[in-house]
């Protein structure tokens, strides 16, 4: 019976290895038992196995508002380069912050084998507990005896979190300062090598970091003044010192004056459509970015106060453009210029802390015209600033901006046909009247003409006296004849008179 149970027992090893020995790992905290308010914590996680570790991963927890925070990330997860790691610490370093009890604990972890990658089963605490207590005793100010000084209980100290600065200088350059502003620009010369930074705290208790001398070069040069209160509370001052280009690109908007940014870091960050890229402005290829979807570029421009924004660049027009872009429940759009809808007027909108161009219309959402940075279609947005999000209108919607410039054209084009209608019947009209007139000018001449032959033929009878009776009337009834035959054209044989009938006349003319 005896040697069953061992063979069974040899082939359950065989088998099932897992089952039989499974790799296991601890875990320890280590953190003082009581600190101080002020005191610096050191707080280690410990993961060690007499097997080989091959990964892990853990997410650690505690109250900041007491313990304070710490610089390392609260989520660890790593792994073991070769099968000799049996053992790894991870550390947390704080500043006390407030009195009272904290808890450090370990919500999650997973630990796996280095050799067959089974997961690890875990002994020892996930969590530890530490005190943090006021200072025992705090000499004071207030009043105070000859003989002795008063002495302020624990529970009634504080430690200061007054980290402000009282003063910020750059020697030899002025600028306005304010304490609750942490960010400036200073511009220099472009012969300045080096600048020497001053600064004092508000509250002496307070530690002050990052003043002297600082060499400079041309360009950006961005120095940090840390502020430490006496709790550990840290403020950053940030000093751009903007060292001037010698040969600036300078282009104007507006009133504006700016300087073209060179340098292709010191531009700020946009969405992933968009890619770097160069374009030529005025000769030089200046660093910008270009969508292939819109085919907007865009370029940064330094104002005087050395701030440094993107602009939207037309090369063809060789002008800048503001440039507004806002995401807004997964729409990206950049904001342009647009035609004003029916019903609505030109204004401003505020989305966020910065107002942009809109159109307003009582008892309707703010409308924005844009176009779409992921598919490059133009269209109006309405927004809604209760949810803080932007709707495409519908086609028929949006193209209504456009319904009063088509309305003026087709009553332009109505007037200018009118127009020529009106100018076709004068036309008309007066050269009927020229062709009556030239008509008329014709008839009179015909008129005239045929009246001219009748007066000539007269003046030629007249003309012709004969001294004699008898010839003057021989000659008188020949020349009529003849003269009515010219103006009548009558028949050759109307002309044949017999000399028998030409001598009754005559007879009867000297009878006369």
């Amino acid at each position: 019976m005896k040697k069953k149970l061992i063979a069974f027992y040899i082939f359950a090893l065989l088998l099932f290895p897992n089952i039989v020995k499974a790799a296991s790992a601890n875990i320890k905290i280590s953190a003082p038992s009581s600190v101080y308010v002020g005191d610096t914590v050191k707080v280690s996680v410990t993961i060690s196995s007499s097997d080989s570790l091959g990964s892990w991963q853990y997410s650690v927890a505690y109250d900041s508002a007491k313990l304070g925070d710490s610089s390392e990330s609260q989520m660890v997860a790593s792994y073991a380069d070769n099968s000799g790691k049996k053992s790894v610490v991870n550390t947390w370093t704080f500043k006390a912050k407030a009195a009272g009890n904290v808890t450090f604990s370990i919500p999650s972890i997973v630990v796996y084998a280095f050799d067959d990658d089974s997961e690890m089963s875990l002994n020892g605490s996930k969590s530890i507990s530490l005190e943090i207590k006021k200072p025992n005793n705090v000499s004071g100010g207030g009043n105070s005896s000859s003989n002795s000084n008063t002495t302020k209980p624990s529970t009634d100290y504080k430690y200061s979190d007054n980290n402000n600065l009282n003063s910020l200088k750059v020697e030899g350059f002025e600028f306005e300062f304010d304490k609750n502003k942490t960010d400036y620009s200073i511009n220099v010369p472009n012969d300045t090598k080096s600048v020497k930074i001053g600064a004092t705290a508000e509250d002496g208790k307070a530690r002050v970091e990052g003043i002297g001398d600082f060499e400079v070069k041309e360009g950006d040069n961005l120095v940090e003044v840390v502020v430490t209160a006496e709790n550990g509370d840290k403020k950053t001052y940030n000093i751009n010192i903007v060292v001037k280009e010698a040969t600036p690109i300078e282009v104007k908007i507006g009133d504006n004056t700016y300087n073209v940014v060179r340098k292709k870091d010191l531009l700020p960050d946009t969405i992933a459509t968009y890619k770097e890229s160069t374009t030529l402005i005025k000769g030089e290829e200046i660093p910008c970015y270009h969508s292939e979807i819109t085919d907007i570029y865009l370029v940064g421009l330094r104002d005087k106060d050395g701030k440094i924004d993107l602009y939207r660049y037309d090369a063809k027009e060789d002008k800048f453009y503001p440039y507004n872009q806002l995401q807004l429940g997964g729409i990206y759009i950049a904001l342009l210029d647009g035609e004003t809808p029916n019903g609505y007027k030109k204004g401003k909108v505020k989305i966020g802390d910065k107002e942009y161009d809109a159109f307003l219309k009582d008892g309707s959402y703010p409308l924005l015209y844009g176009i779409n940075l992921e598919s490059g279609e133009k269209n109006y947005y309405s927004y809604d600033n209760n949810e803080n999000t932007i709707q495409k209108l519908l086609q028929s919607a949006s193209t209504n901006a456009t319904s009063k410039k088509s309305t003026i054209l087709i009553y332009g084009l109505i007037v200018l046909c009118v127009s020529e209608f009106i100018m076709l019947i004068i036309s008309s009209t007066s050269k009927n009247k020229k062709l009556k007139k030239a008509l008329k000018n014709n008839e009179y001449k015909k008129n005239k003409n045929y009246n001219d032959n009748i007066d000539n033929t007269t003046n030629d009878v007249e003309e012709h006296n004969i001294d004699s009776k008898a010839d003057e009337k021989l000659g008188y009834t020949a020349y009529v004849s003849d003269s009515v035959n010219n103006v009548f054209s009558t028949t050759k044989n109307e002309k044949k008179i017999s000399k028998k009938k030409k001598q009754s006349d005559d007879d009867d003319m000297f009878q006369f």
